[in-house]
């Protein structure tokens, strides 16, 4: 989120404990990162396209929701 932090995924790869018998699928730890502040697009544009309005508008709505929180 543009001046507020991003959320990171990492893949974690399917693995085996022998000992307990066990296995765990493949999956993906997902992070907060504070220092992921510059604006993207990314989220502008989703958000842009699912509203249906256009970038100037878009990222007033993030820039008001990132204020408010």
């Amino acid at each position: 989120m543009p001046e507020f932090g991003g959320f990171v995924a990492n893949y974690r790869s399917a693995g085996i404990e022998k000992n307990q018998s066990s296995f765990f699928p493949p999956s993906k730890a997902i992070s907060f990162n504070k220092n992921l502040t510059l604006n993207d697009g990314l989220l502008i544009s989703y958000v842009s396209g699912q509203k249906g309005i256009g970038y100037v508008d878009a990222k007033r709505i993030v820039t008001d929701y990132v204020n408010e929180i």
